[in-house]
């Protein structure tokens, strides 16, 4: 059976590419399969090797290159060409990060409180707005089962705590962030093995 050639062109900073293509690797293998026949760059071996060479003209010249030097069994390899890509910023790097941070936070704290509420002692716990006594072993989220309202089963320090967490989120989701450009980027890739 031959192998196909696969490839992407990777307009990021270098230094974030072995993240990307190892989130790919795990996408691909959970989306295709991950056995040999999958022909895809998922099952290549882990990682990437970056070609220390001066970054070609075009993508078409890395292409050749990438499909000439490529030993089938290897892990991909990132070719450098000249061409527009965009990375964030210094500061706006930042507030992602703290946004990402925000959001762990916000979703630690709703998945403790409800494992709080599902353990509290009584055996039933009753839905604000219905009245509804629902017990807790049944209770998956925060929502009420009988009237369907949202988060009936927070007290009022707890639903401030969660206001104050989505706040903090919507508050440094809603900043402005910046692209630099970058002159180098990278086509990445190779022939995935099959047997």
């Amino acid at each position: 059976m031959g192998a196909e050639f696969n490839y992407y062109t990777y307009r990021g900073s270098k230094s974030e590419l072995l993240e990307h293509h190892r989130e790919l690797q795990v996408e691909e293998c959970e989306q295709y399969g991950n056995d040999t026949y999958a022909g895809h760059i998922g099952i290549m071996p882990l990682g990437v090797e970056f070609v220390e060479i001066k970054p070609f003209a075009s993508e078409a010249e890395a292409r050749d290159y990438l499909e000439a030097e490529h030993c089938k069994w290897d892990r991909a390899m990132a070719i450098p060409f000249v061409g527009e890509g965009n990375i964030f910023d210094k500061a706006s790097q930042k507030i992602m990060d703290q946004c990402c941070k925000a959001k762990r936070e916000l979703v630690t704290l709703e998945a403790d409180l409800l494992l709080k509420i599902r353990r509290t002692k009584s055996k039933t716990i009753g839905c604000k707005k219905c009245g509804s006594s629902i017990s807790r072993l049944y209770i998956t989220n925060t929502d009420c089962p009988v009237c369907g309202k949202r988060e009936s089963f927070y007290s009022k320090t707890q639903m401030d705590r969660i206001k104050r967490k989505r706040e903090k989120f919507k508050s440094l989701k809603s900043k402005p962030l910046r692209r630099t450009k970058v002159q180098v980027i990278h086509l990445v890739g190779g022939v995935p093995h099959d047997l």
